[in-house]
């Protein structure tokens, strides 16, 4: 039992104020767990080995030796009956009874990392959970007093089994101060010394003595000796902290201090010497073998490029861009020193391009050529009709493929018409693009792939849902349906169309792992009794294909100049009880969420990458007014820098984007990474569509 404790962990490094490692009829309750990474992690550790377990139940001499009914054994042994019986009647040994009840956590990162079989089975009820670092419900927190207010209980619904103000505090803990004598305090840093010169970009750590009576370090990095211009920040437990993202010939300035966080001590303390500096070298010795192979690459593929203004020429001016590219490589080949972070940017942009060189091409349109039964294969062996009128009729087996043998181009969006027999939202049938295998189904053949139901469309990758439509009889059983179906290869990406009786469905850019290599087209078929007919289209535009001024955008964008991330997006989170208020197409308010359970929460962590690392944002939500929303949402912002907490009204307003404010982006793994998350009073709806952020260089950073 852990009941009515208060752990204040200040450390979000993995770390958790309780942890359960197994075991059965653990109880945690009465609880206050602040500043961690998760509040608790919750392990069915003993599932590995239940089975050893439930045969020494079932062998040792306590249980079969010995009737269970004798007084005796009873009088000795009041719960290893009941205990062995429960381990034998269920086969494992894993948590089945927790109770985790009336506890509070605040400013815990991540939510209860508890395992499915105890939340199947647990009494999971009465917990608060607050995002932030809000500290307004406890007593003293700067004396590290996390007692909770009375007068918050109400506003917070914390429950009154959490250890509050009419608690005496002095009940716990050291009963008596004792003072700290300085020596046990001191610490120094000893690297790098002071006016060190000549060290690596990135091969640079800080280093200090340890702090007898210390908790946790706090180290700063900036470039002047005001520290006003912070390059990285944080807390830790170690005594050294490994450095990236430092400059070739750039000077920084480093302190470090102490912090002890007991209630009787609680103090910070500085190292000696204050604030010391060290500079990196110049430049350094470059290794280049990955850009001489890039080099190579390129050549090869370049010296076959053809230039013109047709589908499938190469677009005027791609052997310049690569040139400029090679010319660029050229130059640092035939140098020894300069910076390296350059020379693998530089190699591994001109891979990527020459990766997606088909990015280059000319886009069109051609019609899917249907001519005879062995150009189509099928993971399963079944019946696939070419018919007299040139279209395939394909009945199925259930988790049937059938795939046209031969590899399209990455730059032609096919045309065909397709006839489904019926579909509904059990009997659904599948298109797909990109697939290498023919013996799999259509999820495993790598690619992309639609899924048409008779309520929604579903655009996959490899069995992840990317993104949901609605289809509200776009697509129409028993009559033929005009398809456009396309994987274009961008400079950015893979854009993917898909296009019913000249309404757009999905018009999608993938930049996370695209799929650059060419494939096959394939037809999914899930019901037995159902069928599905293509042929080849009657009208196929003899045009250029243009992508969308969305896609262009997107397209367009480079490394660390922001984003938008809507609720289909990845990074996304939730907890709560959530469902689509909307789900529009084209426009900024789509992909609309909605809860108003109380403390239900929508969660972004928004990626500016390495590029943005260090940098500053402004970040702005979309506002949806709703008559019914909830008028008190908490807005938190956390990252490595620091936490930034506001509240929002959506029961009015204009409909578009709310600027939150400017924020730097920097995590503890070098990265331009923040998180922002979105928490309902449980008073109206809570509406949440999208979130963005925009490089600036101007503003006050709020993290603090």
């Amino acid at each position: 039992v852990f009941r009515n404790n208060i752990c204040v962990v200040n450390n979000y490094q993995k770390t958790s104020a309780v942890k359960i490692g197994g075991g059965l009829d653990n109880v945690v309750t009465g609880n206050t767990m602040v500043s961690a990474n998760w509040d608790i992690i919750g392990e069915d550790r003993n599932a590995g080995i239940s089975g050893d377990v439930v045969s020494y139940a079932r062998s040792t001499l306590l249980y079969s030796g010995v009737p269970a009914s004798e007084p005796a054994y009873l009088e000795a042994y009041p719960l290893m009956c009941s205990l062995t019986e429960r381990v034998q009647a269920n086969n494992n040994a894993i948590p089945l009874t927790e109770a985790i009840t009336d506890n509070l956590t605040v400013d815990c990162v991540e939510d209860s990392k508890i395992s499915q079989n105890m939340v199947n089975v647990s009494e999971y009820d009465g917990n608060t959970k607050i995002k932030g670092k809000n500290y307004e419900m406890f007593v003293n927190p700067e004396e590290m007093d996390f007692r909770v207010k009375n007068s918050m209980k109400g506003k917070y619904g914390i429950s009154d089994q959490v250890l509050d103000e009419d608690f005496n505090l002095e009940l716990i803990g050291v009963q008596k101060k004792t003072a700290i004598a300085d020596e046990d305090k001191s610490f120094e840093m000893v690297y790098p010394e002071n006016g060190s010169t000549g060290l690596k970009r990135t091969e640079t750590q800080i280093v200090w003595t340890e702090s007898k009576m210390a908790d946790n370090y706090s180290y700063i990095i900036a470039k002047d000796e005001n520290f006003e211009d912070v390059i990285l920040s944080g807390k830790t437990i170690e005594t050294s902290v490994m450095l990236d993202g430092l400059e070739n010939g750039c000077t920084y300035y480093w302190k470090v201090i102490a912090n002890n966080d007991s209630r009787q001590n609680h103090y910070s303390v500085q190292a000696q010497g204050g604030v010391m500096n060290f500079t990196v070298e110049p430049y350094e010795i470059l290794e280049k073998s990955d850009l001489r192979n890039s080099v190579e690459k390129a050549n090869r593929v370049l010296s076959s490029i053809h230039e013109g203004d047709q589908v499938g020429e190469y677009r005027r001016g791609t052997l310049e861009t690569f040139n400029e590219m090679l010319a660029k490589a050229q130059l640092i080949l035939g140098q020894e020193v300069g910076n390296q972070q350059e020379v693998d940017d530089l190699a591994y942009d001109l891979s990527k391009a020459v990766d997606g060189i088909d990015a280059y091409i000319n886009p069109g349109y051609v019609s899917l050529k249907i001519s005879r039964n062995s150009d189509w294969k099928q993971n399963i062996e079944d019946q696939t009709l070419v018919k007299k009128d040139g279209s395939v009729r394909i009945e199925a087996t259930a988790g049937h493929t059938t795939t046209l043998n031969e590899t399209l181009s990455n730059y032609n969006v096919v045309c065909f018409q397709a006839k489904p027999a019926s579909y509904d939202n059990n009997s659904w049938f599948g298109f797909g693009l990109r697939g290498k295998d023919p013996s799999q189904v259509i999820w495993k053949q790598g690619g992309y792939y639609i899924v048409a139901k008779e309520s929604i469309f579903e655009l996959q990758q490899s069995g992840t849902i990317m993104e949901i439509k609605d289809n509200n009889g776009i697509l129409k059983a028993g009559e033929w349906n005009d398809i456009r179906l396309g994987a274009i290869t961008t400079e950015n990406g893979i854009n993917l169309i898909f296009v019913v009786n000249g309404e757009t469905v999905f018009d999608y850019l993938v930049k996370d792992n695209p799929e650059y290599a060419p494939g096959m087209f394939a037809v999914h078929v899930s019901s037995n009794d159902n069928a599905l007919e293509i042929k080849e289209a009657d009208n196929v535009p003899d045009e250029l294909f243009e992508f969308s001024e969305k896609i262009k955008a997107e397209i367009n964008k480079k490394p660390g100049d922001g984003d938008v991330l809507f609720t289909d997006s990845e990074g996304y989170a939730e907890s709560g009880t959530w469902t689509y208020k909307e789900n529009k197409t084209g426009d900024m308010a789509s992909k609309v969420r909605t809860s108003s359970e109380k403390d239900a929460s929508a969660k972004w962590v928004m990626n500016a990458g390495t590029a943005g690392n260090g940098k500053l944002y402004k970040v702005f939500y979309y506002h949806i007014p709703d008559a019914n929303g909830d008028k008190n949402v908490k807005v938190y912002v956390n990252g490595y820098g620091g936490d930034y907490m506001t509240t929002i009204d959506l029961s009015s307003g204009e409909e578009g984007y709310v600027e939150l404010g400017t924020f730097k982006f920097i995590d503890a793994d070098y990265i331009g990474r923040l998180s922002i998350t979105f928490t309902g009073s449980g008073n109206g709806n809570l509406n949440v569509s999208n979130v963005k952020f925009e490089k600036t260089e101007d503003g006050e950073n709020l993290l603090k």
